[in-house]
């Protein structure tokens, strides 16, 4: 290795001496009796050289990378991280792997000082950093490869994903899904993660292909809803179509099948979507709701949504939700209803009116988190004079 002329340059004195330094502690590791101090003029040499930045110091740092104490091994990992030198990628990622194999209770952090620095090198050389650790035997350096890849674009970097599709290791599979989400390139990837063993990797799956949004992924979506529900909201992301049906048979499947807050997503989703079809099912959905004990997410959105609506289809079934759900519920209701009411109340049926103006004000008592308590009336006052104001005019007419 070539230094400067004697005296020309400090740097130069400098790095040639912590490099003598630390490759006396390599040497003298297993024989110097003062191993204490050796460890700290390794550790030491080792942090001058990474802020000193000199190239020339490569060599060595990576020898000392196996250094039979941590504290010296991550000290020069550090160092090649500041010395931003590609060649580094490969020894640090073997440093990682060897970690792997102690059986120390704390091995993430030891692993850590070996991974920092690859992200440091990472924003130098992303393509080789991701590919290097993509490629490691090591689990925590392949999940760090697919981490690093979010929102990268690089031809070889999607490729390393692909690959980490189909990794031994579950979280592996999850993180590579999630990092795909951005790339068009990956829909027939992800399309067949759908039906990986893991649960979770189905889901960042079914999750890619919904922000993704290529309607070549609804029908594999639609096919994986029983094994994979969140395949439903990914749906719905795509929207179309095939998303207004698929949400209308949420509405009617079983609970075992799509859990209540899937259900509550279809019905927000087909208030968006304005399809006359929509307004049938989401009544059909209202009278399974009519008992005390529904859920509070679907009776939210259903209000919201029929609402939206405003069809007056829906109010024979929200009079029948009337005194049966709980009292709190009740405001929602009373103002569903009045919506409905002030927009059609000409076009109502004698029949209808009549079942309006018998609608009772109901009781509720308000508790607060300090224990105290208010009662208040949820009147439904102003819908019953609507109805009896028009039927006294039908009745004038």
């Amino acid at each position: 290795m070539a230094f400067g002329r004697d005296g020309d340059n400090e740097v130069d004195d400098a790095v040639k001496t912590e490099i003598d330094t630390l490759t006396d502690c390599i040497k003298s590791r297993n024989t110097s009796p003062d191993w204490a101090g050796t460890i700290a003029r390794g550790v030491a040499a080792a942090n001058t050289l990474g802020q000193l930045k000199d190239v020339r110091s490569f060599e060595i740092l990576v020898k000392a990378l196996g250094f039979s104490h941590h504290h010296v091994a991550a000290a020069a990992a550090a160092a090649l991280g500041h010395l931003g030198d590609l060649r580094a990628i490969a020894p640090l990622a073997t440093a990682a792997e060897k970690v792997d194999l102690l059986y120390v209770p704390y091995k993430e952090k030891l692993r850590e000082d070996f991974i920092g620095p690859l992200r440091e090198l990472k924003a130098l050389f992303p393509v080789e950093t991701i590919t290097t650790l993509a490629a490691s035997h090591s689990p925590p350096a392949r999940l760090m490869a697919a981490e690093m890849a979010d929102q990268e674009t690089a031809p070889a970097i999607l490729s390393a994903l692909k690959m980490l599709l189909k990794d031994s290791v579950p979280r592996v599979r999850q993180k590579a899904c999630e990092s795909l989400s951005k790339s068009a390139d990956a829909v027939d990837d992800l399309i067949a993660a759908l039906t990986d063993p893991d649960r979770l990797v189905r889901h960042k799956a079914a999750t890619a292909l919904g922000e993704l949004k290529d309607p070549r992924a609804l029908e594999p979506l639609a096919a994986a809803i029983d094994q994979c529900p969140e395949a439903f909201l990914a749906i719905l992301s795509i929207g179309g179509e095939r998303a207004i049906i698929q949400a209308i048979a949420a509405l009617k499947a079983s609970e075992q099948r799509l859990a209540y807050h899937y259900k509550a997503r279809a019905v927000y989703f087909l208030g968006k979507s304005n399809d006359p079809r929509s307004v049938v099912a989401l009544i059909d959905r209202l009278d399974q709701e009519t008992g005390r004990y529904g859920d509070n997410d679907i009776r939210r959105a259903l209000m919201f949504t029929l609402a939206k609506f405003c069809d007056a289809r829906a109010l024979p079934a929200l009079i029948r939700c009337h005194g049966h759900w709980f009292e709190h519920e009740h405001y929602s209701l009373r103002d569903v209803i009045g919506v409905i009411v002030s927009a059609h109340v000409a076009t109502l049926t004698n029949e209808m009116l009549n079942s309006l103006a018998q609608l009772k004000d109901i009781d509720f008592r308000r508790r607060y988190e300090d224990g105290s308590a208010t009662d208040e009336l949820i009147s439904f006052e102003p819908i019953r004079s609507l109805a009896h104001n028009e039927l006294l005019l039908r009745k004038d007419d």
